[in-house]
């Protein structure tokens, strides 16, 4: 009854969705399940391989690309990040000082760090300094406002509690030791801090290692684009 999706076919899901309901049809509203088909089998999805570029091809696209188009490309390859997680990239999940980007999905129940290339520190800051000065003229004619739920994390006092955890387990002092300063009954509470990235999650981005010349590039020419771009919307 269900074929496999053949070329100008349909798609496995709609095969799928048409014999749930043949299924329930049968099963559940006409009390026949003698007559449902018994090679009524769902058809399965073939996996599909992803594309995947070489470093040197990685490299040629991101080089021909216009400087002020490259930055998003070249964050998706240095930081691993989803198309969606790039675009709607805070300030305050930038920490350009310690390399790293904090990642939220969209509950923001779920989060985690990645790293920011060194290559891509400069780029980054600038266009942070852009955005700044965009949003300053903006709220100068009386814009530039938006609602931001979950813009500002609130600090408590156990934030400062929980800092003095983190670092006395990165200055080397033993998980046993912080457990008895805390007052942890249990070790896995503690065991919690040990995990918490201070430069980002460890990994180098290949970014710096293959691609460093085309962020290099990028910078150079930048500086004269970005100019160009504040003074049009100043003009504008």
């Amino acid at each position: 009854m269900m074929r496999p999706r053949r070329r100008g076919g349909v798609a496995a899901s709609t095969l799928n969705q048409a014999h749930a309901a043949l299924r329930f049809l049968y099963l559940d509203v006409l009390r026949a399940q003698e007559r449902f088909p018994r090679d009524g089998r769902r058809s399965r999805r073939r996996p599909r391989v992803p594309d995947v570029l070489a470093p040197a091809e990685v490299e040629r696209l991101l080089a021909a690309l216009e400087p002020r188009h490259r930055l998003v490309p070249a964050l998706l390859y240095g930081t691993g990040l989803r198309l969606m997680e790039c675009l709607t990239l805070r300030i305050k999940d930038v920490d350009i000082a310690r390399h790293r980007i904090h990642v939220h999905d969209e509950s923001g129940e779920r989060a985690r760090f990645t790293m920011l290339p060194h290559a891509l520190a400069r780029d980054v800051a600038e266009q942070v300094a852009m955005v700044r000065r965009q949003h300053a003229w903006d709220a100068r004619r009386g814009g530039g406002y938006i609602a931001l739920p979950r813009s500002f994390d609130r600090k408590s006092p156990h934030t400062l509690r929980h800092s003095l955890a983190t670092q006395l387990l990165r200055n080397g002092y033993d998980v046993r030791t912080v457990q008895e300063l805390l007052g942890h009954r249990d070790l896995s509470t503690t065991m919690s801090y040990v995990h918490l990235p201070d430069h980002g999650p460890g990994v180098r981005s290949l970014l710096d290692s293959s691609l460093a010349t085309v962020a290099a590039a990028s910078h150079r020419s930048s500086d004269a684009r970005l100019r160009m771009d504040y003074a049009a919307s100043l003009a504008a």
